[in-house]
Parts: C-alpha cells; structure tokens; sequence
C-alpha cells in the first residue's frame, strides 16, 4: 500500500468510548462506605420506569453500568413489581459519582470526567516537552517482580517481551513460550507476539492496529501517531506493547524506542540507573 500524508492524518482514527474503572489495591478499599446521601436525588427503578426514563438517558448522566443493566433486566420484565423495583438510583451532582456518589477527584472540581481526563494529558504532555523525569508511572502489581533496584517497577507491556526483567524469578517471563509456538487459523494473521487476529485487520488502518505489538501495520504508520501517546489514551497507545523483531524498550506511556535511544520521561534514564546500581 502507498503511504502518503493523509495516511498520517489522525483526525480519521475510529470513534472509543473509555470507561473509567475503580481498581482498588486491596478488597478493603473495595468496600463502599456506609453513608446517607441527603445530597443528591434519588430514584427507584421503579419511579425511572414510571417517569419513562431511557438507557440513554442513564448513560448521559453517568450512571453506573451495573445499574444501568439492572434497569434493562427490570424493564424488560412482565412483572415490573420484583425485587429490583428498589434498586436505587443516585442522580450525583458534580463533581461526585459512583453507586452513591461517593467519589470525587478533588474538592472543588467541577469539571466532566472526559474534561479531567484531558487537563491530566495536557499536563503529561507539557512536562514531557520540558523532558522531566516522570517517576510515579504505572506498575503491573499481578506479578511479583524485583528489578535489582526501586527505581523502576515492572510495566504490563515488559511480559512476555522476550527479555527476562524481573531479575528475582523471571516471573514475566513465565509460560511465555506458549505464545512463541502458538499456530494461528488459515483466516487469522499471526501477530509477531505469537497472537492472532483476523485477515481482515491485516494492514486496514494504520493509526489502529489490532497487534498488541502492532506488527499488522506498517513501523513507519505506528512510529507516526507513538510520538502523540502521552496526550492520547486511546487503546492504540494505551493498549500497545513493544516490537519484538525490533528489540524496543517500553516508555510506559505508549512509546517505544531503541536501547541506545532515549524516553522523554526519563523512564529509560531510570532503567540504566537500575542496571548500574546493580553493578
């Protein structure tokens, strides 16, 4: 395929919706506070059902989504005076949300989920240009991991990369071998990675691959929007690892670059510094 610049044009990437999940670290963060929302109003499904309350409508307003299928089940019921019919809706003000409106990003912001999402990437992307060393990046917490130094902890896209990182047991690299031999249908695509997609995706768009290392589109097509990750969080960024054929190192912000390279947030200063301290 003829590459040219409106290839390049990221104005044409697919439309994303990203939820924001609660993770918490331990099942006692996970527990929902007991408190009386006197704050906000508050529906049954019933009273939703009886005011003709649509799932668009509840989607609008940011209710949560295990409520919202609820209300289907319920909707979708003959009897519409079953155990669900209490179920309580919380129609939060901003900036609370959750089951019970019980969160908030800060006292005093008033601003959209979508809107903070952005101010956090704007941010990102302004101390990025000033090549600040980013230290409190995201760590993969599933697998135990030492890495000979505190600097620097494992990210998800260091598993099975073909490197063993985690110098205590080489957990991330554990049963990686199985992906090595795995044997893809006649009508799928074998990702360098070991992992399969349909034909269909091969070389169909190249600011969205469907590879977790991108190796179904062109480098130069994936090189081309990595240098706009730490402002995007769409899943080409957030949800792609590093090239194995090319030997990569992961910035743990959506871009990749060579070992003798560098990140502009210092993440592969930090790894040298993590490999020197070991001596």
């Amino acid at each position: 395929r003829q590459t040219n610049r409106e290839d390049h044009d990221l104005s044409k990437s697919v439309f994303q919706i990203i939820n924001f999940c609660l993770r918490p670290i331990n099942q006692v963060d996970a527990m929902i506070p007991t408190f009386e929302n006197t704050r906000d109003q508050q529906f049954t499904l019933y009273a939703l059902h009886q005011l003709n309350v649509t799932v668009e409508q509840l989607l609008s307003w940011s209710a949560p989504i295990d409520l919202i299928e609820k209300y289907v089940f319920y909707i979708n019921q003959s009897d519409t005076n079953n155990m669900l019919s209490t179920e309580t809706f919380y129609n939060c003000t901003k900036p609370w949300f959750g089951t019970q409106c019980q969160y908030s990003f800060g006292l005093g912001m008033t601003m959209s989920l979508d809107n903070i999402i952005r101010s956090i990437l704007q941010e990102k992307f302004l101390n990025d240009q000033m090549g600040e060393i980013v230290q409190n990046l995201t760590c993969y917490t599933h697998i135990k991991c030492y890495r000979g130094s505190s600097l620097i902890c494992l990210d998800w896209r260091e598993i099975c990369n073909g490197h063993i990182d985690c110098i205590d047991e080489g957990n991330d690299e554990n049963q990686c071998f199985e992906l090595k031999i795995n044997q893809c249908d006649e009508n799928e695509y074998r990702c360098d990675n070991g992992l399969c997609i349909p034909k269909d995706f091969w070389r169909d768009d190249g600011n969205n691959p469907e590879c977790l290392d991108g190796s179904d589109e062109l480098k130069i097509d994936t090189n081309n929007y990595m240098e706009h990750c730490v402002k995007d969080p769409t899943f080409r960024c957030e949800d792609l690892s590093c090239s194995l054929k090319f030997n990569e190192f992961t910035c743990g912000d959506g871009r990749c670059t060579t070992y003798d390279g560098s990140c502009n947030n210092g993440r592969l200063d930090l790894f040298k510094e993590s490999l020197s301290n070991k001596g």
